[in-house]
Formats: structure tokens, sequence, C-alpha cells
């Protein structure tokens, strides 16, 4: 299980070896991301839905680049799964 918005550096790096042993990700962004612009956060969902069992991807609404409590939630819930 993976989070993070730095996971647009996919193209550019190899994850495949990396990605073959992760079954979740997470992937949280916002359309006002500073960090991670929306279009690179969905260029990096693209290929990771390649290569990934599950991959949730969602966008939040003027969020800053943080962690907020609904991906926490999600994260417990996959924990407790």
């Amino acid at each position: 299980m993976v989070v993070s918005r730095h996971l647009s550096l996919c193209k550019r790096i190899s994850l495949k070896g990396l990605l073959s042993k992760i079954s979740h990700i997470l992937y949280g962004t916002s359309n006002i991301d500073p960090w991670t612009p929306l279009q690179r956060a969905e260029e990096s969902r693209d290929v990771l839905t390649l290569r990934v069992t599950v991959l949730d991807f969602r966008i939040y609404e003027d969020m800053d680049h943080i962690i907020n409590d609904d991906e926490i939630a999600a994260l417990r819930d996959l924990i407790q799964a």
C-alpha cells in the first residue's frame, strides 16, 4: 500500500519491480495542488492503472498539498481489511 502525491515521477523512473510487490495504491490529489499539477497526477494514474491491482485515485476540490481525513479513513479501512 502506498500513499503519495509524488508518484508523478512514474514516467521518469522504473517502478516495475516496486509495483510488482504492491497490490493497493491510494493516490489523493487536488485540482489546485501547487506541487503536483492535476494533469501530471492523471498521467501517473494512467500509468499506475496498468501496473497495480487496485488504484484508488481521488481528486479533492480546492485542497492544499496535504493528507486529509478522508484519505486517513481510507487507509485505516485498507489496513483493517
